[in-house]
């Protein structure tokens, strides 16, 4: 009796290893202050690839290369807060707006917005 159970346990475990759910979770936010300050990461954001980077002092710049070849490119302001971190855009948003974080494997990330939506996503470099 045990068997069938233990079978399907196995087999479900093997299937969220072999789709990387098995490292979703949610960074805290010592997590994401350790994570992100002063590191430069490669991001799938704005229809394109790129870079984006949070500098030690506050200062976020983000770098991105649509596959048309068009680019964007701003600079902003982030501060750790709320379980993640908040930032404001030169160009691109103008206003403030707080996300979260969630490891998807060992060196990915997705940036989540306060509805628990996708924004980005983030590989370490």
């Amino acid at each position: 009796m045990t068997k069938p159970i233990t079978g399907a346990l196995v087999a479900t475990a093997l299937t969220l290893l072999a789709s990387g759910s098995a490292f979703a979770q949610a960074l805290s936010q010592a997590e994401v202050e350790t994570l992100l300050r002063g590191q430069t990461f490669t991001t799938a954001d704005f229809g394109g690839t790129g870079t984006i980077t949070w500098a030690a002092g506050g200062a976020i710049s983000v770098d991105v290369t649509r596959p048309d070849g068009s680019k964007v490119v701003d600079t902003g302001t982030f501060r750790f807060a709320e379980g993640g971190y908040c930032s404001t855009w030169t160009r691109l948003r103008t206003t403030e707006a707080c996300f979260t974080l969630r490891r998807t494997g060992p060196t990915t990330f997705d940036i989540l917005n306060r509805d628990g939506t996708l924004d980005s996503r983030l590989t370490a470099r």
